[in-house]
C-alpha cells in the first residue's frame, strides 16, 4: 500500500515489523514497513512524517532491519529518531554460509533475485516522482521477509547463545576518534586537538595504559562530537526562526492591463501601490486593472512565466513550511553579469525550506572555493608568464 496521504496512514500494531528506507539526494525519500501480513510505503517527500515515524520507532515492537546502520544514520539525521528495540538481519545470520539478503530470500522465501537488479535499483533515483513500478515491487520485497527471517534464524541459536546476541544501534564513531585510536595502536605520539587537550592536560593521563587513555580520549571526543552536534542544530533552529515563514511568500496577486490582458502576478504591496497612486483600481481583493496599457518588450515565452502562479511550497522537498527566497546565482556575483541577465532576477529566485537551504548553501560555498580557486589559478599563471617574460 502506498501511503502519500494523511488519510492513508495507517496505525502499526504488532510485536515485529520489518523496515527498509530509500535515500537519494541527501534525503529519505521512501520509509518501507512489514507487519508480515500487509507492506507499507510511506512517501515522506509527499507527507511530514516526523512526528509519525518517531512515535513508531520509540514503541516497544521489534524493528528488523538488514544491516540498518545507515538506516539508523539516516533517522538520526533526518527526523532526530532513536530507534527502539532494534535488530539487524545481518546479525543474525552469521551463522549462514552466505549471509547476503539475497541469499536469504533464496534459500529460505524462495525469491531468486539477480545482484546486479539489486544494485541498480538501489542506486535509482528515489526523489523522482512518480516511481516506477520496478522500484515499488523492489522497495516492498526489501521488507516483507524481515519478519519471517527473523524467526527462521533465531531457531539455530540456543538459549545462551541468544543472550550474548548484541544489536549495536550506536553509529559511525567520530572521524577524531577513530584517527586517535589508530595512533595509538601504530605506537605514534598521540596529537590532540587544542579543545581537547585543555580538559586533560592535568590529568597526567599518558602515565596509565592505552586502554585507559583511548577511554579517556573516548569520552571527551564524543562529548566534543556531540557538543558540535548541538551547536549546529542550534544555529540551524535559529536561522529558521529568523529567516523562514510558516506563512505564503508569494501573494500571487494580478494585475491586468487597460484592455483587459492579465499582464502578470505580484505580491499585495505592489498593486497597492498602483491603486494610491492612481493608476489602477482594484477588481477584487488580490486584482487591479490599470488605468493605462502600458508598453511590454516581453515575448510570448518570458509572458508565459510571468503569468504562472507561483506555488508557496519549496522546490526540492515540496515543504510548505519554513520557506524562504533563495538566489540561484550568489548575490556578489550578480554585477559581473551582462544587463540582459540582470534585467531578469526574478528568474533567479525559488523558493526552498530551510533544511534544503541548509544543502544548498554547503554546495554553493563548495563551488564558490572552485571558483576562486580557478581564478587564482589563472592569476598565477599569467603573473608567472609576465614575470618570465
Amino acid at each position: 500500500m502506498y501511503i502519500n496521504s494523511e488519510n492513508l496512514l495507517p496505525k502499526l500494531q504488532g510485536e515485529a515489523f520489518g523496515i527498509d528506507i530509500e535515500f537519494s539526494n541527501k534525503r529519505i525519500c521512501l520509509i518501507q514497513i512489514s507487519d508480515g501480513k500487509e507492506i507499507y510505503l510511506f512517501d515522506p517527500i509527499a507527507l511530514n512524517l516526523e512526528q509519525y515515524m518517531r512515535d513508531f520507532f520509540q514503541n516497544d515492537a521489534i524493528k528488523i532491519f538488514y544491516s540498518g546502520a545507515q538506516d539508523l544514520k539516516w533517522l538520526k539525521t533526518e527526523y532526530q529518531i532513536e530507534v527502539n528495540n532494534y535488530c539487524d538481519l545481518k546479525v543474525l545470520a552469521q551463522k549462514e554460509p552466505d549471509q547476503s539478503l539475497i541469499a536469504l530470500w533464496k534459500k529460505y522465501c524462495g525469491v531468486q533475485f539477480e545482484r546486479d537488479d539489486k544494485k541498480r535499483l538501489q542506486r535509482s533515483d528515489w526523489f523522482a516522482r512518480p516511481l516506477s513500478q520496478e522500484q515499488l515491487f523492489y522497495a516492498a520485497l526489501d521488507c516483507k521477509h524481515l519478519i519471517m527471517l527473523r524467526d527462521i534464524l533465531l531457531q539455530q541459536y540456543t538459549e545462551e547463545e541468544k543472550k550474548f546476541i548484541h544489536f549495536s544501534t550506536d553509529l559511525k564513531e567520530p572521524k577524531l576518534l577513530r584517527y586517535l585510536k589508530k595512533q595509538l595502536v601504530d605506537n605514534e605520539d598521540v596529537l590532540l586537538p587544542q579543545k581537547i587537550y585543555r580538559h586533560i592536560k592535568f590529568q597526567d593521563p599518558f602515565q596509565t595504559d592505552d586502554q585507559k587513555v583511548i577511554g579517556l580520549i573516548e569520552q571527551l571526543t564524543k562529548k566534543h562530537h556531540e557538543d558540535y552536534k548541538e551547536q549546529k542544530k542550534q544555529r540551524f533552529l535559529h536561522f529558521q526562526e529568523k529567516f523562514t515563514t510558516h506563512k505564503p511568500v508569494y501573494s500571487n496577486c494580478r494585475i491586468f492591463s487597460l484592455s483587459g490582458q492579465q499582464l502578470c502576478f505580484c505580491d499585495q504591496k505592489k498593486i497597492e501601490w498602483y491603486v494610491k497612486n492612481g493608476l489602477g483600481e482594484y477588481m477584487d481583493e488580490k486584482s487591479i486593472k490599470l488605468s493605462f496599457d502600458p508598453v511590454c518588450e516581453f515575448d510570448e515565452k518570458e509572458m508565459k512565466f510571468y503569468n504562472e502562479e507561483r506555488a508557496n511550497r519549496c522546490v526540492v522537498c515540496g515543504a510548505s513550511s519554513n520557506i524562504l527566497k533563495y538566489q540561484i546565482i550568489p548575490y556578489m556575483y550578480k554585477h559581473n553579469l551582462p544587463n540582459h541577465y540582470k534585467s531578469h532576477r526574478a528568474h533567479d529566485v525559488v523558493i526552498i525550506c530551510a533544511r534544503c537551504h541548509e544543502k544548498a548553501s554547503a554546495l554553493q560555498d563548495k563551488k564558490r572555493a572552485e571558483v576562486c580557486l580557478v581564478v587564482w589559478s589563472s592569476f598565477v599563471i599569467l603573473w608567472g608568464g609576465e614575470e618570465s617574460s
